[in-house]
């Protein structure tokens, strides 16, 4: 089943520990789901980044690594 995220839905599975983040660490797993995602999805999320990277307490290197 292929699935539509905005950005909101990945900031929100990166920055808190929440039900989104846990729907994709489970379908990681289980590969249930095809997440599609619009071409500015990488760019909001950087346009965050450095928010992010302080509210999810991991390195810029993990950040760009998809750690």
């Amino acid at each position: 089943m292929r699935l539509v995220v905005d950005a909101n839905v990945v900031i929100s599975a990166l920055a808190s520990p929440g039900i989104t983040r846990k729907v994709f660490l489970f379908n990681s797993l289980v590969k249930r789901f095809e997440f599609i995602a619009p071409e500015l999805l990488v760019k909001e999320i950087r346009k965050r980044e450095e928010s992010l990277i302080k509210e999810v307490g991991i390195s810029k290197e993990k950040f760009d690594r998809g750690d």
